[in-house]
């Protein structure tokens, strides 16, 4: 039997994370490739990736800041949810594209809400901070302005995905598989039926607007943001290699092959799992996953 439980994104990974609370988590794979390189194998992956650029948004200050540009925030107190959670390793990341460190900013752990940490920088209490969608929808009318977003770097490979502790997947061996196929359904549904896929997100998310929730969708299906045949390529893990490196140098020569087993899904592959489901149109993507990820 399956028993769900519907949290904040930030608080399942801290939940998950420090105190296990249940069996298999949505769970950032930056956070994932930081515990099993430092030797950590509590977890184990397999590649569910539940989601990708689009619900991981933008940099955003008071209108009216000197800060017109992410090269500016030098010395600025930077909002995030706490030191070391995968926002702030993400922030790192894209910083770093503008030439700062994470030691050059100022970082405030502000909790996990986005839309308190929007109040802290409409307070005066924050120069700058991230903020993921849907929270950032409608900010503009509220006097902050975005200075940069993740969708325009798209090689900084942000994922969440399926996670389980380990002992629980070797006592529940054809869990993965299931999984699998579970959600590759679910995303045949996303793809195909805007307003059903409207509905549920809604039924878990009922504080979103529909206007809101529409824009979501939208920015989903424009950007593919779910890989309908989920590989983790090797780019991903290199990207998060290098973000987490800054702070955890065993990350930059860890063998990030090891971390998940794609077994399944090749076997999905040979079998015509995925044309089955998703038609032949889904061949080239296929074909791409393959090629750009690990055996």
């Amino acid at each position: 039997e399956l028993i769900a439980g519907n949290h904040q994104i930030e608080e399942i990974f801290f939940r998950f994370t420090f105190f296990k609370e249940w069996d298999v988590s949505e769970l950032s794979m930056g956070k994932y490739c930081s515990l099993r390189s430092q030797g950590d194998t509590t977890f184990t992956a397999i590649p569910v990736f539940i989601s990708r650029q689009f619900r991981h948004s933008m940099i955003y200050v008071r209108e009216g800041s000197e800060i017109t540009h992410p090269g500016q925030l030098k010395g600025k107190r930077m909002g995030c949810g706490r030191v070391g959670d995968p926002p702030y390793h993400y922030t790192v990341g894209l910083i770093k594209k503008f030439g700062l460190r994470s030691g050059d900013l100022q970082w405030v752990p502000t909790g996990t809400d986005a839309t308190a940490r929007a109040q802290m920088l409409l307070a005066g209490q924050l120069d700058a901070a991230l903020i993921t969608s849907p929270s950032w929808y409608g900010l503009e009318a509220r006097g902050l302005k975005r200075i940069t977003g993740l969708q325009e770097h798209p090689d900084l490979g942000i994922f969440t995905g399926l996670t389980m502790r380990r002992a629980w997947a070797a006592a529940n061996p054809d869990v993965p598989e299931k999984l699998l196929r579970a959600h590759a359904e679910a995303v045949r549904i996303l793809y195909a039926d805007r307003k059903v896929a409207i509905e549920i997100y809604r039924k878990y998310d009922p504080a979103a607007s529909a206007q809101d929730c529409e824009r979501l969708y939208d920015d989903i299906f424009v950007n593919s943001a779910i890989d309908r045949v989920p590989v983790m390529p090797r780019w991903a893990a290199e990207s998060a290699a290098d973000r987490l490196s800054a702070d955890l140098p065993a990350a930059r020569s860890f063998e990030y092959q090891r971390i998940m087993d794609m077994s399944i899904v090749r076997r999905l592959v040979a079998d015509g799992f995925y044309e089955k489901l998703f038609g032949e149109g889904v061949k080239a993507e296929q074909e791409k996953a393959l090629r750009e990820g690990f055996a």
